[in-house]
Parts: C-alpha cells; sequence; structure tokens
C-alpha cells in the first residue's frame, strides 16, 4: 500500500507541473524499495543456515534475534 501512496504523491507533483520531482521520487522510490526487498532476501536466506531450509522458521521474526 505504501507504493499506491507513493503514486499519489507523484501524480500530485505532475498535476502541478513538477516534472522533475515526480521523476526525481519515482526513482528514489524504486531504488530504496528495491533495496529494501534485497534486504529482506539476504536477511532470509542467512537465516537458511541456521535453521535449514523451511519457510517457517527462516521468516519467523523471533529466531532472527535482535531484529524483532
Amino acid at each position: 500500500y505504501s507504493t499506491m501512496s507513493q503514486l499519489g504523491y507523484m501524480m500530485l507533483a505532475l498535476g502541478m507541473g513538477s516534472y522533475r520531482a515526480a521523476l526525481f521520487h519515482l526513482i528514489t522510490h524504486a531504488y530504496s524499495k528495491a533495496l529494501l526487498f534485497l534486504g529482506s532476501g539476504s536477511i532470509i536466506h542467512s537465516m537458511e543456515a541456521i535453521v535449514g531450509y523451511s519457510p517457517d522458521k527462516s521468516q519467523n521474526m523471533v529466531l532472527m534475534g535482535g531484529l524483532t
């Protein structure tokens, strides 16, 4: 849902005629969202070495230690 709200801000910027701001917001949002997904995938992948290949265990926040 956060991406939809950010797209609303981009459309608002386009409606106000600020094309550069809308494009800048689009690029920075896409970059930061991609980094968040890659980071969470990296954490889940590193948990598989500890708890084994089990989506129930490797995605359990309680087993990740200080991340909760």
